[in-house]
């Protein structure tokens, strides 16, 4: 099972970098098990049945005190369960939530330095009201620049440096070209982040279905707010600005 995972991580970091649709940024439940099939069928040397019939089985769970330290490094809950074992898939999906917990811890402590200079859990549940008002912290000039330089962190966590094109002249500035997506999951993990805080609340929506459906929404209540162009705007270059069909799922 190691194999695999060693497989599907890189494997999703890519798919989720590389994404030129809105659509692919975040893997829908059904992708994801594609993900899963395919990195088992590589690494296994086994056709798709086989690699689906293996993914059902039972493999023992690694030592409680690794997997709450790996699951605490994506910032994922650890939930408690008394038995040792777990199938296969339920492994790997764990895999796939750590991939999306570190992006998101990346792309947050992006925009609180820039903005903050200080780390999320200084933020006031005050500062997090403010901030979460009328979407100030990817509407105002400030907030989007934090916006911006955490999807610069996140990018280079998957890999995806070629996303990124550095300043040249005196006066430029950095600009991410990326699908209408990657700003939408960026707004929605920080949205996440500060209503915790407002609301003096843990849970930052990791669970899925809950993430999956969260970003289906936040794209369709962005939808009419974002340029339909691909027209560098502020630092941004969408790759599917012009697509009529960016917002469908």
């Amino acid at each position: 099972m190691c194999t695999i995972r060693d497989d599907l991580t890189p494997r999703l970091k890519a798919f989720v970098g590389g994404a030129a649709t809105t659509m692919n940024v975040l893997p829908s439940p059904n992708i994801r098990h594609n993900l899963i099939i395919q990195s088992a069928m590589n690494t296994m040397k086994m056709d798709e049945a086989a690699a689906e019939q293996f993914l059902e089985s039972s493999v023992k769970k690694p030592t409680k005190q690794r997997l709450q330290q790996a699951m605490e490094d994506a910032g994922v809950a650890l939930a408690g369960s008394t038995s040792n074992t777990t199938r296969v898939n339920a492994a790997l999906h764990q895999a796939i939530h750590a991939v999306i917990g570190n992006l998101k811890r990346n792309v947050v402590q992006g925009w609180f330095l820039l903005v903050t200079s200080r780390s999320r859990d200084h933020m006031l549940f005050t500062s997090a009201a403010y901030w979460l008002e009328e979407d100030k912290f990817w509407k105002l000039p400030l907030g989007r620049t934090g916006i911006l330089t955490g999807l610069t962190r996140g990018f280079k966590y998957l890999g995806c440096l070629w996303r990124l094109r550095e300043p040249v002249n005196l006066g430029e500035e950095l600009v991410g070209t990326m699908a209408t997506g990657h700003l939408r999951l960026a707004v929605q993990f920080l949205s996440e982040v500060r209503t915790n805080i407002k609301d003096g609340t843990n849970e930052d929506g990791i669970i899925e279905p809950c993430r999956y459906q969260k970003y289906v929404d936040t794209v369709i209540k962005m939808d009419k707010e974002l340029p339909k162009s691909c027209i560098e705007d502020r630092g941004v270059y969408l790759t599917d600005g012009d697509d009529p069909m960016r917002a469908v799922f």
